[in-house]
């Protein structure tokens, strides 16, 4: 089974960042995601890969937190996503200037990985994404609104 990590980046208005793979459909997206590199914690995997297709380094995260692995229906992958909240950082994913820092292999091309990114309410991603991705997406708004009832009950103390 092939492991697959990324992060769902949510902004403090709870739109994800959504990254538009070079040489794909205009209306297919997806998360900052890659293969699992041999010995790579799956963490690490996921930190590097939203650095290299996004330019978004996480060393100052704090928190973050960790969704349900998930099969890919008709491939042997499986995908081990996160989330990072810009309100639990204390980030302004504002300050990162997205790009790309990471091409395809020569052989397919050498071309950047990634060529356009948007930010999406949950709603707006669901049909942009692979199914993995979308099924991810259920988790991550589950998460989000755990997360938003706390705050709202701290708010209310």
């Amino acid at each position: 089974m092939v492991k697959i990590a990324g992060i769902f980046l949510v902004r403090k208005d709870n739109k994800i960042l959504l990254c538009h793979p070079t040489k794909h459909s205009p209306n297919f997206w997806s998360i900052p995601k890659g293969r699992v590199d041999k010995g790579e914690e799956l963490l690490d995997s996921a930190l590097r890969e939203t650095f290299e297709e996004t330019n978004v380094d996480l060393a100052e995260w704090k928190v973050m937190h960790n969704l349900d692995p998930i099969e890919y229906e008709t491939d042997k992958k499986i995908l081990y996503c996160y989330a990072v909240f810009e309100t639990q950082n204390n980030f302004d994913f504002e300050s990162f200037e997205l790009k790309c820092n990471s091409n395809v292999a020569p052989e397919k091309g050498g071309f950047p990985e990634m060529d356009g990114y948007r930010w999406a309410t949950l709603k707006e991603a669901k049909p942009m994404l692979h199914t993995a991705q979308m099924l991810a997406l259920e988790q991550l708004d589950r998460l989000m609104k755990k997360i938003e009832k706390k705050i709202n009950e701290r708010k209310a103390k």
